[in-house]
């Protein structure tokens, strides 16, 4: 199973302030997956960049085991920080940055 990430500017600035918090919170080590993953299925895309419900989203990831869920959560960590850097112009992208955080649900792959 592959999840995919669109973060754009317009789905962060809607986001209620209760969530943008906990993304905050996680950046500072502050890591609660029952808020996280709420805040993270916001921000999955199907493989045709079309946004999963967010409930099925939530249905979805929480098949996880721990270790997916760890790496779920740091791959949309990189997403978001890889959103936030320039470009090499010094601009922000505001294109959709689409990132796979998880090939298999397997751990043998």
């Amino acid at each position: 199973m592959k999840f995919l990430f669109e973060v754009t500017e317009e789905k962060i600035n809607n986001m209620p302030v209760e969530d943008y918090e906990t993304l905050e919170m996680a950046q500072d080590g502050d890591v609660k997956i029952y808020r996280l993953r709420r805040v993270l299925c916001r921000f999955l895309v199907d493989e045709n960049n079309v946004e999963i419900p967010h409930d099925t989203a939530l249905k979805m990831t929480s098949k996880l085991k721990m270790p997916e869920m760890q790496s779920f959560v740091e791959q949309f960590m990189e997403t978001m920080k890889a959103k936030a850097v320039p470009k090499a112009t010094g601009s922000p992208s505001s294109s959709p940055l689409l990132v796979s955080s998880v090939d298999s649900l397997s751990q043998t792959g």
